[in-house]
């Protein structure tokens, strides 16, 4: 691993590709065999090339999903991958913050503002990774999830279960000024038992 890892300075642009391809598919089973490569990895979220930013980023949110600290000095390299014009960099970026936030809330929910505009982004599964990072950070900072409002509210319209939960918890803890109309029609209506339950609750926090 550090032979490999020390030819990718000096490789070209498709084998550092299948360098960090090789990172990421050994991540998934021996994330611990990483960490003497962390440099390698966080050159890569900075790469022009896709394919290994998001290598990158994945390889990274499995050694923080175990090793928390090493993710906590990165926090803004990462913010500014949300508005990456690449849906899967998107998603990696903002899944890899809530990993960071499960143990470093505040570093992340300095960032509260731009991760919360991923509650509508086009691809589904950057909103929902959103939605479990600002769950995750938002205690940290609440004044910054209740600034969030609109779209908040608009994640309550979501078309995934786990997106309009998370909405609701996080309009449960902050009380934000939102439409109860639409907290109750989801307590009520959804068609997800849990969304029902956390809508009911975020109405009783609210009024």
């Amino acid at each position: 691993l550090p032979t490999v890892a020390s030819s990718y300075a000096t490789a070209d642009a498709e084998t550092r590709q299948w360098i960090m391809h090789y990172f990421a598919r050994l991540s998934k089973t021996h994330p611990d065999a990483l960490l003497p490569v962390l440099d390698t990895l966080i050159d890569g979220i900075s790469e022009d090339e896709i394919n290994i930013q998001s290598n990158a980023l994945a390889t990274l949110g499995r050694i923080v999903a175990t090793y928390p600290n090493v993710g906590s000095g990165l926090v803004d390299d990462i913010a500014e991958l949300l508005v990456h014009e690449n849906s899967k960099v998107r998603k990696n970026a903002v899944g890899l913050l809530g990993d960071i936030a499960q143990e470093y809330q505040r570093h992340v929910a300095v960032h509260i503002p731009t991760i919360a505009t991923c509650l509508r982004d086009d691809e589904e599964i950057v909103r929902r990774n959103a939605s479990i990072t600002l769950v995750r950070c938002g205690e940290a900072d609440p004044e910054a999830i209740r600034q969030q409002s609109n779209l908040l509210e608009h994640a309550l319209t979501d078309d995934q279960p786990e997106v309009r939960r998370n909405a609701c918890v996080l309009i449960g803890n902050a009380q934000p000024a939102v439409s109860t109309d639409r907290l109750e029609g989801l307590a009520q209506d959804d068609p997800e038992a849990k969304v029902r339950e956390m809508a009911q609750w975020a109405l009783s926090q609210v009024t």
